[in-house]
């Protein structure tokens, strides 16, 4: 099972429109990030399960979508990471992918409270 801990930083304290961003790590499984975005009331509104560049992206009202990041590659001699700098999504048809990460989003275990805010998104 995938363990996650919570990476403290001061920009977690910082509101960005609203929300409170804050970051979790695998513990078991290097470049594995939970990206939450928490209201003042600590209700989740946003978050990212970034894994092998890719993204499951799920925003409160309108469920979960898939995506690659631009610097996922598939082309041949090519390697995962190259590309350097921010990462953009894009929307991927890729079924084998999305129950990747919607698996171990359901196997993950999670600090609190985001054990039982993701939690509650699954069912």
């Amino acid at each position: 099972m995938a363990s996650f801990y919570e990476i403290q930083s001061k920009g977690s304290q910082v509101a960005q429109k609203g929300l409170f961003k804050r970051v979790l790590a695998c513990g078991e499984i290097p470049g594995v990030f939970l990206f939450c975005w928490l209201d003042a009331q600590g209700h989740l509104a946003h978050y990212q399960l970034l894994y092998d560049e890719q993204v499951i992206d799920w925003k409160a009202g309108q469920g979960f979508v898939h995506a690659w990041t631009n610097r996922r590659s598939d082309g041949v001699g090519q390697q995962i990471g190259l590309a350097k700098g921010s990462r953009s999504l894009e929307l991927a048809e890729d079924p084998e992918g999305r129950a990747q990460g919607m698996s171990l989003l359901g196997q993950a275990s999670f600090p609190a409270p985001f054990d039982q805010l993701i939690g509650a998104t699954l069912n």
